[in-house]
């Protein structure tokens, strides 16, 4: 194991490489990717996704992934394309790092099947006084 530290790294994506040799001269090496994110970011990286997308609510649901700063409550709401809110999730609480969560069956608020088409949806994460959203599309197909 190796424990070292990388100072001074400014915001954005980076890339570590590791090689290494033994005694015998036998080389070895690996990388990794990683983000230095600005800190007390809720959301990171502004991306929430859904999958499977799109989705037959008939058969299945879709589930909505996002990777956040800290622990956070989180919730998605569901919207028409003109903007009606038709569903809202109940709150979760969701660690730091990625998620997973808030499974959509594609029925709205009263429980009836919503038509096939374009919807859109917000993730929206609370946590320590701090408010981040994030916005998504969602394809129903029957």
């Amino acid at each position: 194991m190796v424990d070292y530290t990388l100072e001074g790294l400014e915001e954005g994506p980076h890339m570590v490489a590791i090689k290494a040799w033994d005694n015998l001269n036998n080389f070895s090496s690996a990388s990794m990717a990683f983000e230095v994110a600005k800190e007390g970011v809720l959301i990171r990286g502004n991306e929430v996704l859904n999958y499977p997308n799109p989705f037959d609510p008939s058969s299945e649901e879709t589930q909505f992934y996002y990777e956040l700063g800290r622990p956070a409550r989180v919730t998605v709401k569901v919207y028409t394309v003109a903007g009606r809110l038709i569903r809202t999730m109940p709150e979760e609480e969701a660690m730091q790092g990625y998620n997973q969560s808030h499974a959509w069956d594609g029925k709205d608020q009263d429980g009836d099947w919503v038509a096939n088409g374009v919807y859109l949806y917000k993730l929206v994460a609370h946590a320590e006084g701090k408010r981040a959203e994030v916005y998504g599309k969602v394809v129903v197909m029957r």
